[in-house]
């Protein structure tokens, strides 16, 4: 996306050099008609030929310029619209990437038995499915999605460093921080409503803090998504 946003074809790096030339023509064929035709203006000292090839050249440049400013504006705006910059992951997105923990919490919801219930303190399976099932859903739409959100900012700073080995370190701390925090704040669901489904409206209070939270955290990381 940076590369997106001060792309210049004419600084392009070309495989073959050779082939500059062709490309440049076939970008200039396809954006010259968008440019329309130019008016030349005869110039006194100048042959027909001269003012023909220097309109030529300059409508090439046009042409150019405007496949640069296709690439910097239209293309870079529809590409951060399906995956984002560097700091920003759309939150559907997330939730897709997220799809491995979403089907897993299905798994760990039904493959509880009746001591692990017994074991957990609900006397049976409806007393049971009900926090756990509220617990899971609120976990995959509040906390999930923000895995990458932090991650991404985490090493948005870990790369602003200019030794390698101090980098490696700190993206591996900022995985390390991520996971830590995102399993905390799930953490905090799972035992909060537990204790309310236990002991009634003691972590109500508690809780609503929770939430707000976690609702302010992704309208911070993800706007209006």
């Amino acid at each position: 996306l940076e590369q997106m946003a001060c792309f210049d074809c004419r600084a392009a790096e070309c495989t073959v050099e050779a082939d500059r030339i062709l490309v440049e023509q076939q970008v200039q064929n396809l954006f010259r008609s968008v440019l329309g035709e130019r008016e030349v203006v005869a110039l006194p000292t100048t042959s027909t030929g001269t003012e023909e090839s220097v309109a030529y050249a300059q409508s090439d440049d046009e042409a150019l310029d405007a496949f640069n400013s296709y690439i910097r504006g239209p293309l870079r705006s529809a590409v951060m619209e399906c995956v984002g910059d560097q700091l920003y992951v759309p939150y559907n997105m997330c939730l897709v990437a997220s799809l491995p923990m979403i089907f897993y919490s299905a798994t760990d919801i039904l493959q509880c038995d009746a001591t692990c219930m017994s074991n957990m303190g609900y006397s049976s399976f409806g007393n049971y499915v009900l926090p756990i099932l509220l617990s899971w859903i609120s976990t995959i739409v509040l906390v999930v999605p923000i895995f990458y959100a932090v991650f991404l900012r985490l090493l948005k700073r870990t790369f602003s460093v200019h030794s390698e080995l101090l980098q490696l370190l700190l993206a591996a701390l900022s995985g390390i921080l991520t996971v830590s925090y995102g399993f905390l704040c799930a953490a905090l669901l799972f035992g909060l409503l537990a204790v309310i489904n236990k002991e009634g409206a003691m972590a109500f209070l508690p809780l609503l803090v929770i939430l707000v939270f976690l609702l302010m955290q992704l309208r911070c990381l993800f706007g209006t998504d």
